[in-house]
Parts: structure tokens; C-alpha cells; sequence
């Protein structure tokens, strides 16, 4: 049984096209693994985010009850400063 030139360059086609296919295949798994990446590291980011905020709201509360205690304003936390004068912006 002989194999054709024709059969020969049908079958180095296929071998290219499988070679291409499985660099496609490649570059999409990394580019897969670099979104996983990004994600865990942004659910990660967000986390730490809200537990700061838990933080800061907690001492927040501390600071509005010895304000209240003390019969005081609460702009002395910079962030409600922040705050108060941004809505005044507007």
C-alpha cells in the first residue's frame, strides 16, 4: 500500500491544523487562567475592603457615642468630614 502525494499533503494539513488549534487552545487556557487569577485577587481585595470597612465603621459608632456623650460634633473623623463636605458640594 502506497501513500499519495495528495494523501501525504492531506495529511500535513490536518497535522498544521492541529498544531494551530492546540496553540488556540493554549493561549485560551492562559488567558483563562490569568482571568482566574484576576479574580481571586480581586475577591480578595474586596474582602479585606469590607472588612476594613466593618473596621472603620465599628470605630465610627466609638467615636459618635463619646461625641454624643460629650456633647460634640463628630467632624473629628476625617472620613465624615470628608463626607459632609462632599455633599455640601453638590
Amino acid at each position: 500500500m502506497s501513500i499519495s502525494f495528495e494523501n501525504l499533503k492531506l495529511y500535513n494539513i490536518k497535522m498544521e491544523n492541529n498544531k494551530n488549534l492546540l496553540l488556540e487552545l493554549r493561549k485560551k487556557d492562559d488567558k483563562i487562567n490569568d482571568l482566574l487569577v484576576l479574580v481571586d485577587t480581586l475577591q480578595t481585595n474586596l474582602k479585606n475592603l469590607e472588612l476594613h470597612l466593618i473596621e472603620e465603621e465599628k470605630l465610627l459608632k466609638v467615636v459618635i457615642e463619646k461625641s454624643h456623650n460629650k456633647n460634640k460634633e463628630v467632624l473629628s473623623v476625617p472620613s465624615l468630614k470628608w463626607c459632609k463636605n462632599w455633599k455640601n458640594e453638590i
